[in-house]
């Protein structure tokens, strides 16, 4: 009797490891991916097989018009404005004064510079600080025949009354047909090592100034039914980029 026994646990336990070992052994590794050669190698046979072209042939072709490509996008453009010439700003619009924010140096200052050569007087709103003064006072020395007027503000100021009550009482007798809130600044480094006075800060100086700026002249333009022409760049521009009116 113990012996029938025995012989029936060992019977059922041969079972059992039969049963679960195909459970218990590891999965096999996937096999090795090929060699970077060996790969190439079918990718080359690939496209010659699907275009009859060579490899080497069809990597030359590719990337010379890939080239070919990117260097018409950039002379493309640049031919069709050249072709086309400046736009007389100051005909187009009757433009007798502009007004620009980051004038002192800069894109602000080239814009200022290029509005004297159209024979257009320019109002340069930017800090108050030297570099604004040598500016205005180049200005001056380079184009006699005009008006410039210097207005020295922080725009980053939280309170935008303290700068507009000045480019108001600068601007009050001449009309401003052209506005270029080019004033603005990027700031670097993470978020949060910044205060949040100083991200205050720049947003008043590229968005919120803009934004005062562009309603108080834009409501004088149509009082007097001005042909008028905002430019509004930097981060305001997420919400316009060019308004004109006539």
């Amino acid at each position: 009797m113990a012996s029938r026994a025995f012989a029936f646990l060992s019977a059922a336990c041969t079972v059992g490891l039969t049963l679960a070992a195909p459970w218990s052994k590891k999965a096999a590794p996937p096999p090795p991916p090929p060699p970077p050669a060996a790969a190439l190698e079918l990718v080359a046979a690939a496209l010659e097989l699907a275009w009859g072209v060579p490899w080497s042939r069809f990597a030359f072709y590719g990337c010379a018009s890939f080239g070919l490509l990117s260097l018409a996008s950039y002379l493309v453009p640049l031919v069709l404005a050249n072709l086309r010439g400046y736009n007389d700003l100051k005909r187009r619009y009757r433009a007798e004064w502009a007004c620009v924010t980051g004038a002192s140096s800069g894109i602000g200052k080239e814009l200022s510079i290029a509005l004297a050569k159209q024979g257009i007087s320019v109002v340069l709103v930017a800090l108050d600080d030297d570099l604004l003064k040598a500016t205005t006072a180049g200005l001056v020395a380079q184009f006699p025949d005009l008006q410039f007027r210097a207005v020295g503000v922080n725009l980053a100021a939280s309170d935008g009354s303290i700068y507009m009550k000045k480019i108001a009482k600068a601007t009050a007798d001449v009309h401003v047909s052209l506005l270029f809130n080019n004033a603005g600044y990027m700031m670097t480094g993470f978020f949060h090592d910044a205060p949040v006075e100083k991200h205050l800060a720049n947003v008043h100086c590229n968005a919120i100034s803009a934004l005062l700026i562009t309603h108080h002249f834009l409501n004088k333009m149509y009082a007097v039914y001005l042909s008028i022409c905002l430019s509004l760049s930097l981060s305001i521009s997420i919400y316009l980029s060019i308004y004109r009116y006539r």
